[in-house]
C-alpha cells in the first residue's frame, strides 16, 4: 500500500515538471506617433505555437513577432525607419486595426511582440496566448 502511494506521487511530480505554465499576456496602452512598443516574453521550455491578437483603435500598427536574440536589431532598424530583414521575423504584419498573427516559438527562445508605426495617437490592446 505505501509503495503504491510513494509510486502515485512520483508520478505526479515527474507530470509536473513536464508541464510549463500556459502563457496568457494582455495589455493595453497609448501609442503615439513614432512610438515603439515591444513586450518581451520568457522563454517556453518546448516549443510553442503563440497567438497574438491585436486591436488598435485611432491608427492601424504594425505587428513583428522576433526572437529575443533579434530584439536589440529590430529595435534599432524601427527607430531609424529602416526595413526590417524578413529573415529575423517569426511573424509579421503591417496596417493591423483588429487581426491574428501565429508564429512557432523555438524551445527555450524568448521573443518580443513589436507594437509600431501608429500615424496617430492609438489605443492598442495586444493579448498572446500559446498553445
Amino acid at each position: 500500500m505505501r509503495r503504491s502511494i510513494l509510486s502515485l506521487l512520483a508520478l505526479g511530480l515527474l507530470l509536473l515538471m513536464g508541464c510549463q505554465k500556459k502563457l496568457e499576456y494582455e495589455k493595453t496602452f497609448t501609442l503615439s506617433i513614432g512610438e515603439i512598443q515591444a513586450p518581451i516574453i520568457d522563454a517556453p521550455m518546448r516549443e510553442q505555437h503563440v497567438t497574438v491578437t491585436v486591436t488598435a483603435t485611432g491608427s492601424p500598427v504594425n505587428v513583428h513577432i522576433v526572437s529575443e536574440s533579434a530584439h536589440a536589431e529590430t529595435m534599432t532598424s524601427l527607430q531609424n525607419m529602416k526595413k526590417l530583414d524578413p529573415a529575423k521575423m517569426l511573424g509579421s504584419k503591417e496596417k493591423v486595426e483588429n487581426d491574428t498573427i501565429e508564429a512557432t516559438i523555438p524551445a527555450k527562445t524568448g521573443f518580443s511582440v513589436f507594437i509600431s508605426g501608429a500615424k496617430k495617437q492609438a489605443e492598442v490592446t495586444v493579448k498572446i496566448v500559446g498553445k
